[in-house]
């Protein structure tokens, strides 16, 4: 069970910072080609090979902390039949201790924990992009990661210890990404592949995406001026 909160009834509300980066499309790409370059050993002065992985952090917002707030935060507990059943809320009052789901400031809060984690483990905000972090070992970059709210996608040098890394959060699931097992980040499936000549490329494509998708169709010469889609036009 999850607890969340009704974050429009937040006291603090107006003082809170709602604010949460998501990465560019450009930096996604530059990682991804960042990926390519790495496993063919061409990635900066290098030619040691480097590896890919994409990891779900588990139970996002419910890591962080209250930082905002001058005063502590409670909360009333539900109060429907069923979980009145359930015997699990004892009290009349709950103070929240960290972050929790439905608060206004949820994603900004597991924003700065995940900077704060990184910044510990020595990685670089990235000035061009928020949510592209890097880290320098005797003046090489080594590993590079991308973050979309609790999805990683990352690449990292060989000889990176990427385990540092990933034994900082809790993770749901968390893979290398390898040659005919897609990887799916913020809903595009990346193909890794290798030709006969040993070579990598990688393949981007929407698949499972476009399939939850409806279908419809606009007809030609539709009047241009504000006028209500029709319920077939609206699917």
């Amino acid at each position: 069970m999850q607890d969340c909160g009704i974050g429009h009834l937040d006291p603090d509300l107006p003082m809170l910072s709602r604010n949460s980066a998501t990465p560019g499309r450009l930096a996604e790409h530059f990682l991804y080609a960042m990926i390519v370059a790495g496993h063919n050993r061409q990635l900066f002065s290098s030619t040691l090979s480097w590896a890919a992985w994409s990891g779900d952090a588990a139970t996002a917002f419910l890591q962080g902390e209250q930082t905002q707030r001058e005063q502590p935060l409670f909360l009333l507990p539900p109060s429907d039949g069923l979980i009145s059943m359930t015997n699990t809320w004892q009290h009349r009052l709950y103070r929240v201790r960290g972050n929790i789901y439905g608060l206004a400031n949820a994603p900004y809060t597991w924003n700065k924990e995940v900077e704060k984690r990184l910044t510990a483990l020595q990685y670089q905000r990235h000035s061009f992009d928020k949510q592209l972090f890097y880290k320098v070992i005797g003046g090489d970059i080594v590993s590079l990661v991308v973050i979309y709210v609790d999805d990683f996608i990352g690449v990292h040098r060989q000889d990176y210890p990427i385990e540092e890394l990933h034994q900082s959060f809790t993770w749901g699931p968390l893979s290398k990404m390898e040659v005919g097992t897609p990887t799916v980040f913020k809903g595009k499936e990346l193909h890794l592949l290798q030709d006969s000549n040993g070579r990598y490329t990688m393949k981007i494509t929407m698949t499972k995406f476009i399939q939850t998708l409806d279908s419809g169709q606009i007809p030609r010469g539709r009047p241009q001026q504000p006028t209500a889609l029709s319920p077939a036009e609206q699917r």
